[in-house]
């Protein structure tokens, strides 16, 4: 069985959950049957180590341009469909962190619960005089607005920043003196 990032520097428990309540962005993928694998970038927020997002299925444009997100939809209401994501960052072998995830999504239904999970995306990715908050907050944009629960039932962290230096295959060739010529 190949050794993988995880089993080496694994981001595990309470890391795990911290490191995902900050990153930014995940990219989600589904598919159905023999369908190409739709794979896009989406914000997301973590609340009692449980992940949701939302996706808006419009731009908010009069022309109700589709957002590429939305393609995501038939999946998820489906409910057939199966769902990955990848959550990363890093800029070489001695920062790269990431968390992969596999499993289902469900819609979210509560009105309350959808409620707290807006304010922790405004909390997250906005600011006082955001240029974009009036549009995300605007009635037509968050009547809209779908949310989901991932439900993995796998999740796979590892943390390239625990290891003393990043591995490396080393061979070495002794001098002639040392090499025992017999």
């Amino acid at each position: 069985m190949p050794v993988t990032q995880s089993d080496i520097a694994p981001l595990t428990d309470a890391a795990l959950w911290g490191y995902l309540e900050k990153a930014k962005t995940m990219r989600l993928a589904t598919v159905t049957g023999r369908q190409a694998i739709e794979v896009s970038p989406i914000w997301f927020v973590v609340r009692l180590e449980t992940i949701y997002f939302p996706i808006d299925p419009t731009v908010g444009d009069p022309g109700r341009a589709a957002t590429p997100a939305s393609r995501h939809l038939p999946v998820l209401d489906s409910n057939k469909g199966r769902v990955s994501a990848v959550i990363d960052d890093g800029e070489d072998l001695t920062n790269f962190r990431g968390v992969q995830l596999a499993g289902k999504a469900s819609a979210v239904e509560n009105s309350n619960l959808t409620e707290e999970l807006l304010d922790l995306v405004l909390e997250k990715y906005f600011y006082i005089g955001h240029p974009h908050l009036e549009h995300y907050l605007s009635r037509g944009a968050v009547e809209l607005r779908r949310w989901f629960c991932l439900v993995p039932d796998r999740i796979d962290g590892w943390d390239r920043r625990l290891l003393p230096q990043p591995p490396i295959l080393e061979r070495r060739i002794l001098p002639p003196h040392l090499r025992g010529n017999d």
